[in-house]
């Protein structure tokens, strides 16, 4: 669900604000906006629903800000290998970072420790 939402959120950021153009900046603006939206949401269902572990968004939050940095500079790199399609660059980049970040979240943001 929360990658739904950041994906739309991106998609609309991107190119409502930058005309779909796919330069560091846009994206990385585009990503930030979008991760805001997302990371509330992601936060919050894995929170209560998924490891339902508390005193974790610290944690969490560190690991979103590192996800952000990847996204963006791997988005940027990747749509210039597919020709500017920024968009079709995020969901293959995210797609990575999701399997990512899934384990650091299972074994260090809501790990029993």
């Amino acid at each position: 669900m929360a990658a739904l939402v950041d994906l739309t959120a991106f998609a609309v950021i991107i190119d409502a604000g930058f005309g779909g153009r796919s330069y560091l900046a846009a994206v990385a603006t585009a990503t930030v906006g979008a991760r805001a939206i997302s990371s509330a949401v992601n936060y919050a269902v894995n929170r209560h629903l998924v490891f339902v572990r508390p005193g974790s968004a610290l944690r969490y939050f560190a690991l979103v800000a590192a996800i952000l940095a990847a996204s963006s500079l791997c988005t940027t790199g990747m749509s210039a290998l597919l020709a500017g399609h920024v968009v079709w660059a995020k969901v293959l980049v995210d797609g990575v970072l999701f399997v990512i970040g899934y384990q650091v979240q299972r074994r260090w943001v809501f790990g029993r420790e």
